[in-house]
């Protein structure tokens, strides 16, 4: 990976790997307080949250996630890229809102919304 880690943000915040078999998400969290989850659209990555973040994280914990195949987990899959299925994508951003340990305020994006909604 060429930045390190680093940078998929937009600001210069660190990335992490989160594992859930088969799958590896990457975020990064910025800040403290009630958190906020960020979920980006399709054909995008957490960098579409980046003049966000910052704002954000001045009040909240905030989170932006690169969802399967795309962004740091775009080459999950190899080419061509084929996406789990929808209902499988919105499962395991679950599992990724229970990292929290308490209520998240979700925020998405185009399909990320539809994610969102399917959530909620």
């Amino acid at each position: 990976m060429s930045d390190g880690g680093r940078g998929a943000d937009g600001v210069g915040l660190p990335a992490r790997p989160l594992a859930f078999p088969p799958y590896t998400l990457w975020e990064t969290r910025a800040g403290s307080g009630t958190p906020v989850a960020l979920v980006h659209g399709l054909s995008a990555s957490s960098r579409w949250w980046s003049k966000n973040i910052e704002g954000l994280a001045a009040r909240h914990l905030v989170a932006a996630v690169d969802l399967v195949g795309f962004g740091r987990n775009r080459h999950f899959f190899g080419m061509p890229v084929v996406l789990p299925p929808f209902s499988e994508v919105t499962a395991l951003l679950a599992r990724w809102l229970e990292t929290f340990g308490e209520v998240v305020h979700l925020v998405g994006h185009s399909m990320g919304g539809q994610i969102a909604i399917r959530l909620a």
